[in-house]
């Protein structure tokens, strides 16, 4: 194992000294062909501290580099990529070779598109791709059903690596700067009406729904919901170690998507809940079923005992499909109560606190929300009837509602 010197990013090898730093937002990790002598490592640690500060007043330049590492790998690529004879499949896998510290996930999404790109234009010369090249692909994607968001994400691999191009004067001009705002689709328009359009349930809806399950475990999860307001994903991560039954209190820590333990997408996201009377009650119930059964493995959050799992096998819920499709589907059919998709349950919750007068801080904070503008856009028609018929300003009122349906 190399050694750490007292100063930081300054390692002792067998044979060599490390060093690391930052530069142009990324890290750069090169060796000096140096044995790591008492005199050699105070070199080194000069140099190290030479750069930083360069970096810092922004004079470090690529000429720097190749006179401090003539033999650096990093420098022979981005220097053979300047001479513009390289291919797009070539320059991405450059541009990839400098992006440090990616999640998993990421990386796989940029490998994905990386070979999307590398297909279609995979010989062709970062100065030889144009913008029509480019919305010739964008309507294509839009074409095949990909949404905007998708395709977005998708530019982000091709737009490092034209930046990377232009920054080393591979290219005049990136392309994608002169990207216009991109559309739906029609079909992405179509699909957002039918998905995005906030239809909560009534309450005699909810009851018929829950009086229809035969379920406990399906029963409980969707009890939980509507009185929680918790996102599908949150529902999946919660576990008995985020629960407090005694202070009736839940911290929301993490969710999971597509099968994969994530932390919140925004500091928002992470929250402790004081939980309404009725979803503690669940929970009271659902310690029944799930409390004593074996953790499961939750990656980097190690062994969690999640409260909700699926019935009859004790398995951890991963998909909001399987939950959709395999329970939430037929029930209603069942119920005979129109369909709506299950994320319905956190408008339920969001519309009954709206209605009673609860104002939209406490909402927002609730729901995991970083400001109001989400529950002024979704709930506009409840907040004016609240306004209209209530005559409140806000304070905790859901204990009103409480109080009629317990």
């Amino acid at each position: 194992m190399p050694k750490k010197t007292t100063t930081p990013n300054v390692e002792i090898r067998a044979e060599s000294i490390r060093l690391t730093f930052w530069w142009n937002h990324a890290r750069h990790r090169e060796t000096l062909a140096l044995h790591p002598t008492p005199p050699n490592v105070k070199h080194a640690v000069r140099l190290q501290r030479s750069i930083e500060d360069d970096v810092a007043l922004g004079r470090f330049t690529l000429e720097d580099y190749a006179r401090h590492f003539p033999d650096s790998p990093w420098l022979r690529r981005t220097q053979h990529a300047k001479r513009g004879d390289q291919t797009i499949t070539a320059c991405l896998e450059a541009w990839f070779g400098l992006m440090k510290a990616l999640k998993p996930s990421t990386a796989k999404r940029y490998r994905s598109a990386m070979r999307e790109f590398t297909d279609r234009w995979g010989g062709v010369r970062p100065s030889e791709l144009t913008l029509t090249m480019i919305r010739q692909w964008i309507a294509g994607r839009q074409e095949a059903g990909t949404t905007l968001k998708t395709i977005k994400n998708q530019l982000i691999p091709l737009r490092g690596m034209l930046q990377e191009a232009l920054a080393n004067e591979v290219i005049e001009a990136n392309p994608l700067d002169k990207l216009p705002d991109l559309d739906p689709s029609e079909a992405e328009r179509v699909k957002r009406l039918t998905t995005k359009i906030v239809e909560p349930f009534e309450l005699s809806e909810l009851d018929t729904i829950l009086a229809a399950c035969t379920k406990m475990e399906v029963a409980n999860f969707i009890e939980f919901e509507a009185w929680s307001g918790l996102r599908t994903g949150e529902m999946f991560g919660l576990a008995w170690e985020d629960i407090d039954l005694h202070r009736g209190t839940a911290q929301i820590v993490r969710t999971i998507t597509e099968g994969r333990w994530l932390t919140p997408k925004t500091k928002a996201g992470a929250r402790t809940l004081d939980l309404l009377p009725r979803a503690l009650a669940v929970l009271k119930r659902q310690k029944a079923l799930t409390f004593l059964l074996p953790p499961v493995d939750a990656g980097p959050f190690g062994q969690l005992r999640p409260v909700f799992r699926q019935p009859g096998t004790g398995k951890q819920w991963r998909s909001s499909n399987t939950f959709a499709e395999g329970y939430w589907r037929p029930l209603l059919r069942k119920a005979g109560v129109r369909y709506r998709y299950p994320y319905q349950l956190r408008h339920t919750f969001a519309s009954m606190c709206i209605s009673v007068g609860e104002n939209e801080r406490w909402l927002a904070d609730y729901l995991g929300h970083t400001d109001t503008s989400m529950i002024r856009r979704h709930y506009a028609k409840w907040l004016k009837e609240a306004a209209e018929h209530s005559g409140q300003k806000g304070g905790s009122k859901i204990s009103l509602l409480m109080k009629e349906v317990v």
